[in-house]
């Protein structure tokens, strides 16, 4: 059942007006500020921003009085920015309707989106209208007053719902207060011409909190904190000062910043971290500072342990505080490495502290990987920022003025409607008005001759930085022009050469900038640089800039790269691409392949979308580049843009006669056919490349077409010898080509196939070997996979198995590979640990669409069933993903769709339950070992249901089924013969066969464990032996408390009572 979602559209008025009055500059500075307003809005009342074009919004809260909150707030904004520019008004019309769409393609589709974006177009500017859906989701105390719009039209809505106009709460009056001509109050004499507040104010507890985590890491228990929050709050600060407090701790602190521009340096804030404090950084990166370079010849997943191991035995000396600020801005090596040092860390003297704008994290921010994988394994704790209150920020005026006493209240009250406590805001604007003079220190004392309605306070912190701009001579706006296009960080060098200005004139600016608060100085740089005091401050200059001003420069910045570091392809991609250069195309393409090498894969297909954006029409290698970005969106886990783009691919190749490349393309789209669940199409598609390429003889894409077919056919119930001679023939011609990876995938459908016979897992070892360290990701995620299934199968330890899989885990973090297929393997292996709040976070993330979607979709309603109870919504949802599961033609895949029947099981209905599909005989022997985790959970469902039937046949068609894919002496068939012999009276045997499921290894099955213990307490307290079925009871509910199922639990509870054992 859809979710209600409240939806708000925002659209301006008049645009098209003010576009013919005002010229565009004009009205691309408008749509700028609008933007910023709408979108801070939405940060603060936890909207997400689906989609944006022009001048309108389309926006999703989780709440209607949120949505109607962030409406009233952006029309609010759009007064004050109004009013402080009356011949260029910000007119606003506002739309708020709710309902439960359907979720589509990462956006929404239903009437409750429509009738909201016809709301927006109807409002007039500086309405919010509400549908009254809306209105009866709002709470009754405290919503705003509303007024009914009768007989109001909505373009293409027959029955439009009603609609009403919100009344806006009328901006309270300036108090009437009688200011004396002149207001004076004694401070101490200003040090500098800089307005800083010298202490954090309104942090007490965040700091407190940061000193109990260096508390705990002082004492062995490493910690990971991550400080977040909307620019400008102070984070910067707090971490300063609580940099300060570790060092009299005498913990050795290591501050790394990430950078917007320097985005595309791996490790770059923990390697200027390191180089700092003078610590070697980890061989395998060499010992330069950008360490790119030497990056792109390693592994990063040994760099990963190198830096883990210096800050390890650096800890042993003293605690170490590592800070990583702006990390919204990291690369993707150090978003691999925060979660890899956050799990190995938590037993030494290491404090991790990383700080990221919460405003930038849009819906497909990487940085939202890193956060949910930080928070399903429990490895962070979070502190969030707030803005400060009222008297926080009169206080925060004393401090930073140096005051005797405390500021005006019309004063502090007037700050405070403006930068709604924002502390960055503050000091902003306090500069701005010593500045132009408004306020001003003489004779001891702060002065300002202006009441404060009459002065010139800045609306937006943007104002703040350009009143400060122009109060500089124009040479130093040019400057400052050029260091803000260059980036937030800078080299003195760079600056000059671009400025075309003598060294002298340059410092002379830059001085001048530090003074006027825009500037700070990088003074552990090897080069001298200098960075903007904060990103709100480069933003504002950009802002200002007209569009070709900033082409032009980029053009110069990027020349000037180009002539002294060429291989700097990230930057000059950048900078070209900006100036609207043609050369930006090379160097994306450039960057894209650097960033493979990297293992940076989200990164690279940035690059390659852009490349092929900027391709020229007659670009021959066009089918090509399709066909990389394929294989990288493929990688970093976005299948859905990896087939469009191989089907893209494809069609560039048949049309410029390239049969190899089409052959390359089809493969890969069939691959991704496959995980859609279409596995007939993807054969057909492999079998057609294959007859394409196959008469020029052998070659990688036939190697490939081989290999990939032997997977199709290892995976169903064909010819298990057509099927290995099939991938040996692949893995021999990869062989002879040198293709290390097509080698290892063939591999691993022999070893595959080969079942639980000598030999299969040792072939998967090989192909393991041969992918881990150097060969492609995917075909090593698959490696560790199938060789878990095949030690499963030939009866390994359960101890081997999980560091198969650990290994696995640990290969795919190094690497950034995040496949819809490893969350499955994830959520399946957290909900069989009983780590059911790690399974559910795993199970929500990843592609729905896929079967590895609706594995994940049966496993989240599995778990939510077992803590909630039957829901009709769950159980529909886990019927749609059986379905789709068993129309995907694999026999794993019909398999796993019979996860239903422990749901059917739970909710009551046994018939369901233990139903024999005419299907499941044939495919059980060929694909029931691959799932051994798994089916004893199945197996319990069908076969317990049946007893409860008391269908004796059914019973035993169930337990020979699981021991003819599974062997006698599986729990399986235990279980089945301990339900018929208590069917026939048999109780020392059933008992016999209950023990003998306690006797195998118990990590698995947990499940149908517990139905063999209720079995078992039945059995005891049948006898009279009150405490073996206590005990029997207790070992029932033993796993479900671990794993916090709160409604079986309470069935279970039920269940003992009515045998008399509570």
């Amino acid at each position: 059942m859809p979710a209600t979602r409240t939806f708000l559209f925002s659209d301006l008025r008049e645009y098209t007006s003010f576009v013919e009055k005002h010229g565009d500059a004009a009205a691309k500075q408008l749509i700028g500020d609008y933007r910023r307003v709408v979108r801070a809005e939405i940060e603060r009342h936890e909207g997400a921003e689906i989609k944006t074009e022009g001048d309108s919004f389309y926006v999703v809260f989780p709440g209607a009085g949120s949505a109607v909150s962030a409406g009233l707030a952006v029309l609010r904004e759009a007064d004050r920015y109004s009013q402080a520019r009356p011949e260029r008004p910000m007119r606003v019309g506002i739309g708020v309707h709710a309902g439960e769409p359907q979720p589509h393609e990462g956006q929404y589709v239903g009437s409750a989106v429509i009738v909201a974006a016809r709301l927006a177009q109807t409002a007039a500017a500086g309405e919010l209208l509400v549908t009254d859906v809306v209105r009866a989701l709002l709470p009754r105390d405290g919503a705003p007053s509303m007024e009914e719009r009768a007989g109001l039209q909505l373009k293409g809505i027959a029955d439009p719902p009603r609609v009403f106009a919100v009344r806006r709460p009328a901006d309270a009056p300036p108090r009437q207060t009688r200011e004396p001509a002149e207001v004076a109050i004694p401070a101490a004499e200003p040090r500098s011409h800089q307005v800083l507040c010298p202490e954090v104010i309104g942090r007490d507890a965040e700091l407190a909190a940061l000193e109990a985590h260096l508390a705990d890491a002082e004492a062995g228990r490493g910690r990971t904190v991550l400080v977040g929050g909307e620019a400008g709050l102070g984070k910067t600060a707090l971490l300063r000062r609580f940099a300060e407090r570790a060092r009299e701790r005498q913990a050795r602190v290591l501050v790394g910043e990430c950078s917007e521009i320097e985005a595309r340096r791996p490790f770059g804030p923990v390697i200027d971290a390191f180089r700092a404090q003078g610590l070697g950084l980890p061989e395998e990166l060499g010992q330069y500072a950008p360490g790119a370079q030497a990056l792109a010849e390693t592994e990063r997943y040994r760099a990963h342990a190198g830096f883990s191991e210096r800050l390890a035995a650096e800890s042993a000396a003293a605690p170490v505080v590592l800070v990583i600020e702006d990390l919204h801005w990291g690369d993707e090596a150090t978003y691999e490495l925060v979660p890899y040092l956050a799990r190995k860390l938590r037993d030494r003297r290491v404090l991790l502290v990383a700080t990221y704008r919460t405003d930038e994290l849009h819906r497909t921010h990487p940085l939202n990987h890193v956060l949910a994988e930080l928070a399903r394994g429990r490895l962070a704790d979070e502190i969030l920022l707030r803005r400060l209150t009222v008297d926080e920020l009169g206080e925060m005026l004393k401090l930073a003025l140096g005051l005797d006493r405390p500021a005006t209240r019309e004063f502090r009250d007037a700050l405070y409607a403006r930068t709604e406590g924002n502390p960055f805001f503050v000091e902003e604007i306090l500069r701005a008005l010593v500045g132009t003079g408004e306020l001003a220190y003489r004779e001891g004392s702060w002065r300002r001759t202006k009441s404060v309605a009459e002065l010139a306070i800045p609306v937006s912190v943007r104002d703040a930085v350009q009143q400060r701009l122009l109060a500089l001579p124009p040479r130093a706006r040019t400057v400052m022009q050029v260091s803000a296009v260059i980036g937030q960080r800078f080299e003195f060098d760079l600056l000059r050469d671009v400025s075309e200005l003598d060294e002298d004139a340059v410092f002379e600016v830059i001085r001048a900038a530090i003074d006027a608060q825009l500037l700070a100085e990088e003074p552990e740089a090897e080069q001298e640089s200098y960075r903007f005091r904060h990103a709100l401050s480069r933003e504002a200059v950009l802002a200002d800039m007209l569009a070709r001003e900033r082409r032009v420069l980029h053009k110069k910045v990027a020349e000037r790269i180009e002539r002294t570091h060429s291989d700097r392809s990230e930057e000059l991609a950048y900078h070209f691409d900006e100036a609207r250069d043609t050369r930006a195309h090379r160097y994306h393409v450039a960057a894209a392949e650097e960033a493979v090498a990297s293992y940076a894969f989200a990164r690279a297909v940035s690059h390659l979308e852009r490349a092929i954006e900027l391709a020229p029409d007659d670009e021959r290698g066009l089918g090509h580049l399709y066909l990389r970005l394929s294989q990288a969106a493929l990688v970093s886990g976005d299948l859905h843009r990896a087939e469009r783009a191989a089907e893209q691919a494809a069609a560039a190749l048949k049309g410029a006669g390239d049969p190899t490349g089409w052959a390359d393309a089809t493969i890969g789209i069939a691959w991704l056919r496959w995980n859609f669940g279409d596995s007939r199409r993807a054969r057909d598609l492999v079998e057609e490349a294959i007859r394409t390429v196959e008469a020029l003889g052998d070659s990688r894409v036939l190697a490939r077409g081989l290999a990939e077919l032997a997977r199709l056919w290892s995976l169903g119930a064909d010819d298990p010898d057509a099927t290995i001679a099939l991938a040996e023939r692949a893995a021999a011609m990869a062989r002879r080509l040198g293709e290390r990876g097509l080698e290892a995938h063939a591999l691993i459908s022999i070893g595959t196939t080969m079942s639980s016979k000598a030999g299969g897992s040792d072939l998967i070892r090989r192909a393991v070997e041969l992918t881990k360290d150097a060969g492609p990701v995917d075909t090593a995620a698959r490696a560790y996979n199938n060789l878990s299934l095949a030690l499963g199968r030939e009866g390994a330890p359960l101890e081997e198995i999980d560091r198969v899989m650990d290994e696995a885990s640990a290969h795919a973090r190094r690497y950034g590979y995040r496949s819809d297929t490893l969350l499955a393997r994830e959520a399946e292996r957290a909900f069989t640990r009983l780590d059911w709040d790690q399974a559910l976070a795993a199970a929500e993330e990843g592609d729905p669409s896929t079967v590895w979607g609706a594995m994940r979709a049966l496993l989240r309603s599995l778990g939510l069933t077992f803590r909630l109870g039957p829901d009709p919504s769950v159980y529909a949802a886990a019927q749609d993903a059986a379905r789709r599961l068993e129309a995907a033609g694999a026999p794993q895949f019909t398999i796993g769709a019979l996860a239903i029947r422990v749901l059917y099981g739970l909710a009551g209905s046994h018939e369901r339950a233990a139903a024999l599909p005419g299907t499941i005989s044939e495919v059980l022997g060929s694909a029931a070992p691959s799932l051994g985790r798994h089916v004893p959970h199945f197996a319990a469902a069908t076969l317990h249901s049946a007893y409860l039937l008391r269908d004796d046949g059914l019973v035993r068609h169930w337990r020979d089924t699981w021991a003819r894919a599974l062997g006698e002496r599986h729990v399986t068939a235990l279980l089945g013969d301990a339900l018929l012999a208590r069917s026939d009276g048999r109780d020392d045997d059933a008992l016999a066969a209950l023990r003998a499921i306690e006797e195998t290894p118990a990590r698995r099955g947990f499940h149908l464990r517990s139905v063999a213990a209720q079995q078992k307490a039945e059995l005891l307290a049948k006898r009279g032996d009150r405490e073996g079925a206590r005990a029997a009871a207790d070992a029932a509910r033993e796993p479900f408390r671990t794993a916090g199922a709160t409604w079986y639990l309470g069935e279970l509870d039920r269940w003992a009572r009515e045998l008399g054992l509570e």
